[in-house]
């Protein structure tokens, strides 16, 4: 590993305060403890790394006046009376596919076809209100 100042674990634990605060204000930093390493990382710097992930919504007009939509790579479906609502749903059905994701994390993490959603639903977790993630649905 190419990383500097890694730290063992019993150093992180004596050193706490001050490894937080570098973490959260200088750069991510990586603990080893035995043969497990991991990284403290900021959100702001979390959600800096996770800026490329973006979410592509296709809406379609229905003839009978409604609107479908469904988001690109995500087996998720919403439907409502304007495009506005169909939004609205999709940023609701997408937080609660993000809070199960996390809920059974090891379940979805280690099915081949969801791996891939994880940096996709951590950028929405760290989001702060649904107004925010309906903007993020482009």
């Amino acid at each position: 590993m190419f990383m500097q100042d890694i730290m063992s674990a019993t150093e992180v634990r004596k050193e706490w305060s001050t490894w937080v605060d570098r973490v959260v204000r200088e750069k991510p930093l990586v603990v080893k403890r035995t043969h497990d390493y991991f990284v403290g990382i900021s959100i702001e710097h979390l959600k800096k790394l996770l800026e490329p992930y973006k979410f592509e919504i296709e809406i379609d007009a229905e003839k009978s006046g409604a609107f479908v939509a469904s988001l690109k790579g995500f087996d998720l479906v919403v439907s409502g009376q304007n495009k506005d609502e169909v939004r609205k749903a999709m940023a609701h059905e997408l937080l609660e596919y993000a809070q199960d994701y996390f809920a059974e994390f090891d379940l979805y993490y280690k099915a081949p076809n969801r791996q891939e959603h994880f940096p996709y639903l951590l950028k929405v977790l760290l989001l702060n209100d649904t107004r925010e993630l309906e903007r993020l649905i482009a």
